[in-house]
């Protein structure tokens, strides 16, 4: 059975659950973080990695960390407890 759904900003390029998230990024280069049990949306903004924005086009959890991987060929890695306290500014986030 369904729980909860989003309309959502693009096609998905990853998805990912991890610690009660669900973690989509978008191929407008968009994240949004649901809250897994709920569907209440915590964030949802464009990314950049440092200062540059970016599609993220792969994402993994394990151990509170997030890793990401974007079609620009850049790697970041991101506490997870970090990015649910992350707010939008200049349009969008910061991932490292």
């Amino acid at each position: 059975a369904e729980h909860w759904r989003h309309a959502t900003p693009a096609s998905a390029s990853a998805i990912v659950v991890a610690d009660g998230l669900v973690l989509a990024a978008f191929l407008d280069g968009s994240l949004m973080l649901i809250d897994a049990a709920s569907g209440d949306l915590r964030l949802a903004a464009k990314v950049r990695i440092g200062g540059i924005a970016t599609v993220l086009y792969a994402l993994a959890a394990h151990g509170g960390r997030l890793a990401v991987g974007t079609f620009d060929g850049r790697i970041a890695l991101v506490d997870l407890a970090t990015l649910r306290t992350l707010r939008a500014t200049r349009g969008g986030i910061d991932l490292a």
